[in-house]
């Protein structure tokens, strides 16, 4: 699901109109994303999800990862868009590979 959903978030980064944003202001969506993405799992821990919405556990969980992956791609986005631009020609592919590297590093600690 994360995989998809990350590939997902590159294809809505350059079909929904984000290319014409700011980098602030995507930064800004992003993570008001996150606050909203991050509080359905207090819906999840208070079992809400069931309660009120009557949604199985199972399409919760993989909903709201689906969700967290296109937003964690949006996010990251800018980011490699920004070092592409700093880095000099024929360095971009090792650079990405190491920001790449550190966001995975990232997520796993």
């Amino acid at each position: 699901v994360d995989s998809i959903s990350r590939l997902s978030g590159v294809v809505v980064y350059n079909q929904c109109g984000f290319k014409e944003w700011g980098y602030r202001s995507i930064f800004v969506a992003t993570t008001l994303a996150y606050i909203i993405i991050n509080f359905c799992n207090v819906l999840y821990c208070l079992r809400w999800n069931i309660k009120y919405f009557h949604i199985p556990d199972g399409v919760f969980v993989m909903a709201v990862r689906a969700f967290d992956g296109l937003i964690g791609q949006l996010n990251l986005m800018p980011s490699i868009l920004l070092v592409s631009r700093l880095c000099p020609k024929g360095r971009r592919a090792t650079v990405y590979s190491i920001l790449a590297a550190n966001v995975a590093l990232g997520a796993a600690i």
